[in-house]
């Protein structure tokens, strides 16, 4: 796939934000035309951000970019907090992942594949008995692996959340390895089949080989109110109980959702994988792992967002994906080294002319328009 030009890409971007924002059109395809390096990566990305957060109102938003190891933007946007509590928008805030957090656990799949712990197709029947029978659904249990888990190609139906899984609610109804299906059942069975064969609570295996390794130290699970920290709320509405504005960690989910953090903790998760898995020295997982999590499975539409292992994909530009309901976005170029952070707080429909899609994409190409400027 051949790469933009400077001022190509940069025409594209504004196309984007021309499309969030018609009003903007004028004056930012004369100065694109004018002049293709007229305004920065920087000034864009903000004003793209700022558009976005229009359209998820009532929303606010922290940004950082890092090309390399080094962080060469950050921006705090205080939004609207419209049925939200108040809160302090800064490099201390701890924002909800929701799914985002599936690339962590992305990343604990690959390095116990890599340490030989695990394999990518393993049964899941080695770690769970419950699938060592092939159950009551049209398809066998005993056919599902680690790869279908991660892939949402289980077969596993969609499945409200609970902490613990009765064994009937396993049934497998499209043929494993095939149909893309998004399972929040599919993931918190990973989450089960990775304990069983560690022997290691989920959270603690997630501290003890990442988050500690990489300092991650603002990154955590929160189950519960907690004054010292400072949490950004993300669901609106009117609460006699304040603790609704937020969204909780959950045992038996940890894998699907509930992780908090930075912005500059979640641009550093993804220089891991900007690098391919070796960061500072430390290998965690081999390029050839992190291809893997980037290979299109299953038989979702490439036009609407492929997917990997716990990651979305964009092959044609390069780019990959890691994203929440709470519309925070993590965009990764490995071949330029470069992560687009963006974080905005609010799960609810967006206006309609919002296309978390596009919005995607459009952080996968400011990350190469940073890395190239």
């Amino acid at each position: 796939v051949g790469r933009m030009t400077g001022t190509t890409q940069k025409l594209g971007l504004l196309a984007l934000l021309v499309g969030l924002c018609p009003e903007t059109s004028a004056a930012a395809s004369a100065a694109a035309s004018a002049d293709g390096e007229s305004t920065s990566a920087a000034d864009e990305l903000t004003a793209y951000v700022q558009k976005t957060m229009a359209l998820l109102h009532p929303s606010s938003a922290a940004i950082v970019v890092s090309v390399g190891q080094q962080i060469v933007f950050e921006r705090y946007l205080p939004g609207s907090f419209e049925g939200l509590p108040e809160t302090v928008v800064d490099e201390n805030s701890l924002w909800a992942l929701a799914s985002a957090t599936k690339s962590y656990g992305a990343a604990i799949l690959l390095m116990l594949v890599h340490e030989g712990v695990v394999g990518l197709d393993d049964p899941v029947s080695e770690s769970l008995p419950l699938f060592e029978q092939p159950g009551d659904g049209p398809f066998a249990r005993t056919a599902v692996t680690l790869r279908h888990l991660a892939s949402h190609t289980s077969g596993l139906g969609h499945r409200a959340r609970t902490q613990d899984t009765p064994p009937d609610s396993a049934i497998v109804l499209t043929e494993p390895g095939v149909d893309f299906q998004y399972s929040w059942l599919g993931v918190h069975m990973l989450e089960r089949a990775i304990e069983a064969a560690t022997g290691e609570d989920y959270e603690r295996l997630l501290h003890r080989k990442l988050l500690e390794p990489m300092a991650l130290q603002a990154t955590r699970f929160v189950y519960e109110p907690d004054p010292d920290l400072q949490l950004m709320p993300c669901i609106a509405g009117d609460y006699e109980d304040p603790a609704r504005h937020y969204a909780w960690s959950h045992i038996g989910g940890r894998i699907s959702s509930g992780l908090l953090a930075t912005a500059r903790d979640v641009n550093h998760f993804g220089q891991l994988w900007a690098f391919e898995g070796t960061l500072r020295g430390h290998t965690y997982f081999t390029p050839e792992l992190a291809r893997q999590a980037w290979t299109h499975h299953g038989t979702r539409a490439l036009g609407n967002g492929a997917y990997g292992l716990l990651w979305w994909l964009f092959p044609e530009e390069e780019g990959y994906v890691m994203s929440g309901a709470t519309h925070t976005v993590s965009a990764v170029v490995p071949a330029d080294h470069a992560v687009v952070t963006v974080m905005r707080n609010y799960i609810a429909a967006p206006a309609p002319e919002f296309s978390f899609y596009e919005d995607k994409l459009a952080l996968v190409r400011f990350a190469k328009q940073f890395a190239r400027e």
